[in-house]
């Protein structure tokens, strides 16, 4: 009975007596864990993982494991970034293979990405985002039954009278008496990217600034207008400062991405919904942080080339450039035939961009206007 009761004994616990006995035969010491009391029969526990040193060590001994460490992530970290740059989806197929030692791993990989550019844009003083403000005076034109065009100047236009007779001996009318009124005027905003802090200029004209500080009064005392004219005095400090808003897109632009990174998930997983006892959210997830990841490094490539190139190009360039890496990374993670990637990746980016993030953005951008 005795022995049946021995055979039931956990093995794991006889088998750490038997290599503790063993140690013991030999003269070496089998300590307990100080973490959680098990018998040490290694370097680490085989319980919770502890080591077996304390690292009381010399201070020569602490340099040389410091160094080891340092030498091991580094050549992890360039492994990482050979990986994010010249091999699109492979990042993602590791971690889903399961060969994840060799890389950083995909959420601290995101951080430290997202975090390297919002420090160098911050260092080298480049905003994401600065606005020109312009106003345009523009007067109303409208046709008389015998064919005459009657011209109804803008409220601050200066009228030269040998004019009105050149013009009036043509057909057109110009309106002396009824100029038009602020509701002629239109306010375009230009956007700039990845320019110095007050490389972007906005001065506007002493007619056009008075017709802006119009337009803001007008609309403030519209009792339903209260956010048009939160929207004119936010015009009105971008006129002062374009890159007003550089601070508020700094600060919101890591958080809707980070929101909207398992939305990207989302839509994956829906056009791949097939090859979902293949691959699980989590895959979709990861892809999605890898994507995002390689995201910022573009933007980061960007914020340098457009100090020499024009912004029209740059977008263009950086459209290109991402469009082919997402591609090749789906391509290479999925493993499906090129028609049904190129296919996919063209209805899952642009659901994504045209109704999650261009509409996020703007918000972002309309309530940072708002509220400068």
């Amino acid at each position: 009975m005795s022995e049946r009761g021995t055979s039931l004994e956990p093995v794991p616990d006889r088998a750490w007596d038997l290599a503790a006995s063993a140690l013991e035969a030999e003269g070496l010491d089998s300590a307990k864990c100080p973490n959680c009391g098990a018998i040490l029969i290694g370097r680490y526990c085989a319980v919770c993982g502890q080591e077996r040193d304390t690292h009381r060590r010399s201070l020569k001994i602490l340099m040389h494991d410091f160094l080891e460490d340092i030498a091991s992530l580094d050549s992890r970290v360039l492994r990482t970034a050979k990986a994010l740059f010249a091999q699109p989806g492979e990042l993602p197929s590791a971690f889903r293979e399961g060969r994840t030692q060799r890389y950083v791993p995909a959420v601290r990989l995101y951080f430290f990405v997202s975090l390297v550019f919002f420090l160098i844009l911050s260092i080298t003083d480049i905003a994401i985002m600065q606005l020109q403000v312009e106003v345009h005076q523009t007067g109303t034109v409208r046709y008389s039954p015998d064919g005459t065009m009657t011209v109804k100047a803008g409220p601050d236009a200066k009228i030269n009278k040998d004019l009105v007779e050149q013009e009036k001996k043509s057909g057109i009318v110009i309106d002396t008496k009824n100029k038009g009124n602020d509701n002629d005027a239109t306010v375009t905003v230009k956007p700039y990217f990845f320019l110095p802090v007050g490389a972007v200029h906005s001065s506007l004209p002493e007619g056009a600034r008075k017709v802006l500080n119009r337009m803001t009064e007008s609309a403030q005392k519209d009792e339903a207008g209260s956010f048009g004219a939160k929207m004119f005095a936010g015009f009105q400090h971008v006129s002062s400062d374009p890159a007003v808003l550089n601070k508020p897109l700094s600060d919101w632009i890591p958080r809707v991405l980070f929101i909207l990174m398992p939305v990207y998930a989302g839509l994956l997983a829906l056009f791949y919904f097939r090859e979902r006892k293949r691959f699980f959210f989590v895959d979709h997830l990861i892809l999605s942080l890898n994507l995002h990841s390689a995201g910022f490094v573009l933007m980061l490539f960007a914020a340098a080339v457009a100090q020499f190139l024009p912004g029209e190009i740059l977008l263009v360039g950086l459209g290109l450039l991402g469009g082919i890496y997402f591609l090749l990374a789906m391509k290479r993670f999925y493993g499906e035939s090129w028609p049904w990637t190129v296919t996919k990746f063209f209805c899952v980016n642009f659901v994504y961009i045209c109704f999650f993030v261009l509409p996020a953005l703007g918000v972002v951008i309309l309530l940072s206007l708002t509220e400068t």
